[in-house]
């Protein structure tokens, strides 16, 4: 537990520290005298000057600065080589770039390596693409699929795998689809095609297919009923009560049957290479959000890793998707169509990085790399006090050849402090009634 809590609180504190240490580098380069570079805010907890610059380490964590000789309304010296004021303003903007310019940079690194890391996944998915069920009203049904046919292509290329067959409906997008598929009947075997248009959801569930997947015991979930009762992981279900079960969509629909009463589960346990029989009774409980009865196990996963071409394209893929994602929310929150409960905060930042360290660690690599993207993305917002603020007077400077006056900036930025500390104040209080 304390690993999940610190594990996050790490990653933040390490992605202030290269958005700051891109503006100190920047500044350093471009001949600016830097007075303090801090990771957290005051007070500090701990202090040291070396040369002109004091390195501090502050107690309020998330967040951090560089204070920069004359880039203070009460430190402007344009007459002095070492104050930002007297730097061109491609000097200026280089400097205040570089922050976000390097978080940026770092989720477009982070993305590539969790794919190299791989990822766990349900080991079903490797496994030839045999269908179970067709779910009622789906676009699989639609499409003409049927229960207990084999699929063998997707527009003419050999699919081995759900995996496979995944990746070949994503490719198709919004191409018309030809799938072939055989099935095995006492009058012998044969083989059909369907066509359909559009292309359905790229994930095998969302297009509506069951897969044929055995009732084996994965990972369980604490605080529910395989685990406190003693289900092992490995172990294969055979029977509810006096019902067979070979798959698990049939384990599903039993369960679903007994509505949360005790039932008597029978097991084929392997405990160092021999097989034994055991009995041990149950009762599902209600999946609340899904509503759904569940014993609360996923079923084995196979661990997925990728070369470094292959993990770099998909990684960069992620990024450029997340970011348009995020462009989204962006719009959203402009025209006021997203609900309070969807605006997160440090709270559930860290919350939701410890649920991902849990999960594994390529999953929190995976976030942290988009909470890099965000804050990059956050800091070129044109607020006085983030790094787009002053980028908006450079571009003002720009145009009318002069800085806007000293109280102006002084007045616009004490109105954006306010916002910003009541915004960061309403989002606190948000994270902590969602959590």
């Amino acid at each position: 537990m304390m690993i999940t809590w610190l594990m996050p609180i790490l990653a933040i504190g390490g992605l202030i520290f290269v958005h700051e240490l891109g503006h100190f580098w920047a500044a350093r380069l471009m001949g600016v005298r830097v007075d303090e570079f801090s990771v957290g805010f005051p007070p500090r907890i701990f202090s040291k000057k070396i040369g002109h610059t004091r390195y501090s380490l502050g107690i309020i964590f998330l967040g951090g600065f560089v204070k920069l000789r004359g880039q203070n309304l009460d430190d402007e010296d344009p007459t002095k080589a070492d104050n930002y004021a007297a730097k061109s303003k491609l000097a200026r903007l280089f400097i205040i770039a570089a922050g976000p310019a390097i978080n940026l940079a770092l989720a477009f690194i982070l993305m590539p390596i969790a794919y190299k890391i791989g990822f766990p996944e349900p080991t079903y998915l490797s496994n030839p693409p045999i269908i179970e069920e067709v779910l009622v009203g789906s676009l699989a049904e639609q499409a003409g699929f049927k229960s207990g046919e084999q699929i063998i292509s997707v527009n003419d290329e050999f699919v081995g795998s759900w995996r496979e067959f995944s990746d070949e409906i994503a490719k198709a997008k919004d191409s018309p689809i030809n799938v072939k598929l055989s099935s095995i009947s006492s009058a012998g075997s044969f083989v059909r095609e369907i066509e359909f248009s559009p292309s359905p959801r790229s994930t095998v569930d969302g297009f509506g297919l069951s897969p044929l997947v055995l009732p084996v015991i994965g990972q369980m979930i604490s605080g529910w009923p395989a685990k406190q009762v003693g289900f092992m992981i490995g172990d294969k279900i055979l029977k509810i009560d006096e019902i067979d079960v070979a798959t698990l969509a049939q384990l599903s629909k039993e369960i679903q049957k007994k509505q949360g009463s005790l039932a008597n589960y029978t097991l084929e346990r392997s405990v160092d290479g021999s097989f034994s029989i055991i009995n041990i009774k149950a009762a599902a409980k209600l999946d609340e959000k899904a509503m759904v009865w569940r014993l609360g196990f996923f079923t084995p996963n196979t661990k997925v890793t990728y070369s470094w071409s292959e993990s770099i394209n998909l990684g960069v893929a992620r990024v450029i998707n997340l970011g348009r994602a995020l462009l989204t929310f962006f719009n959203k929150l402009f025209h006021n169509q997203v609900s309070k409960n969807e605006v997160g905060g440090p709270i559930m930042i860290v919350k939701a990085m410890g649920e991902a360290a849990e999960k594994g660690f390529s999953y929190f690599i995976i976030l942290t790399a988009f909470i890099s993207f965000q804050l990059g993305i956050f800091n070129l917002l044109p607020l006085p006090v983030l790094d787009g603020g002053h980028i908006a007077f450079l571009g003002y400077e720009l145009v009318a050849g002069k800085q806007p006056s000293v109280k102006f900036r002084y007045g616009i930025q004490l109105v954006s402090v306010v916002l910003l500390l009541g915004l960061m104040l309403f989002i606190t209080i948000q994270d902590i009634l969602n959590f």
